[in-house]
């Protein structure tokens, strides 16, 4: 999208078309401008006549600065339940899993490098199980 700079009269009447009832994403695609901008628009008392609006949404923004005092985000309920030395030690095992996980793909990927064949072109098992139990049926009982 290409930068333009509107007046103050052309943002006030885009605000007022979203408030008479335009979608924010009809007024921007007319203007050529981001939705993002419209909405900004929309929470400031010199383009928005709405001064309820503005208010809510400044309440809004200001709640959400300081109501993330929870060291645990929304939704991570069994978190909060946890000792944290627990949290830690689990904390710990996965960084370490993780670690060796890194370093079996960088592993990998050297040894297809090696035996220059692309990861795509090699059949996978579909079933480990299964070739075990093939074997089984191939010897006598």
């Amino acid at each position: 999208m290409e930068y333009r700079k509107l007046s103050r009269k052309e943002k006030i009447k885009a605000v007022e078309d979203v408030n008479n009832g335009m979608r924010i994403s009809e007024v921007a695609r007319i203007l050529g401008i981001p939705k993002t901008t419209i909405s900004n628009w929309l929470a400031k008392e010199e383009f928005n006549p709405d001064k309820e609006y503005v208010r809510i949404r400044a309440e809004r923004k200001g709640s959400k600065k300081h109501a993330q005092k929870d060291p645990f985000p929304e939704g991570v309920e069994m978190a909060r339940n946890k000792d944290p030395q627990e949290l830690e030690r689990e904390n710990r095992d996965l960084r370490r899993k993780n670690a060796y996980l890194e370093d079996k793909v960088a592993y990998l990927e050297a040894l297809y490098e090696i035996i220059k064949e692309s990861p795509d072109t090699i059949s996978k098992k579909n079933d480990a199980g299964q070739s075990q139990r093939l074997s089984e049926k191939d010897t006598p009982t």
